[in-house]
């Protein structure tokens, strides 16, 4: 029941709130945080993808949006601003991968990966792992398994 529950709510996060990171100038959009500024926030690493199109742009988003940060997303979204590609959520605190089926062997940055696809769609699912200390959790409805695998490897 509880993951449930968790999945859902990721999964309303998703939809609710686009976000978007570029690699090699990161364009933000609105009056996001930066990357920097995130850091400062919070007492885990911040990691973040280089292997970002350049047309995509970056929103971070705090919870809750306040002083004390304990997770936040980068969300990265089309030029437009009006499609997101994927969300990452990250929290210093790890999620238990074992809620997650589908985990087939997958390895991010020398750190095991568990893989879940949706339902009834065709691209996209949730990818987790943990890296330096920092449990990430990414999202996508836009892009191909493979192409998320890609991206989490780009992770620093």
């Amino acid at each position: 029941m509880a993951f449930k529950v968790y999945f859902i709510s990721a999964i309303m996060l998703v939809i609710c709130f686009p976000a978007n990171i570029h690699a090699r100038e990161i364009k933000y959009n609105h009056d996001s945080m930066t990357i920097d500024e995130i850091q400062e926030k919070v007492s885990f690493k911040v990691l973040a993808p280089e292997g970002i199109p350049e047309s995509w742009t970056l929103e971070i988003k705090t919870y809750p949006n306040s002083n004390v940060v304990q997770s936040f997303s980068l969300h990265y979204m089309d030029e437009n601003d009006e499609v997101m590609f994927l969300g990452m959520d990250q929290r210093g605190s790890a999620s238990p991968f074992q809620s997650y089926k589908g985990t087939d062997g997958i390895i991010i940055n020398e750190q095991p990966a568990y893989f879940q696809e949706w339902a009834n769609e065709p691209l996209g699912g949730i990818l987790c792992w943990k890296q330096d200390g920092t449990y990430i959790e990414m999202t996508s409805h836009r892009i191909t398994k493979e192409e998320m695998i890609e991206i989490a490897r780009s992770v620093k």
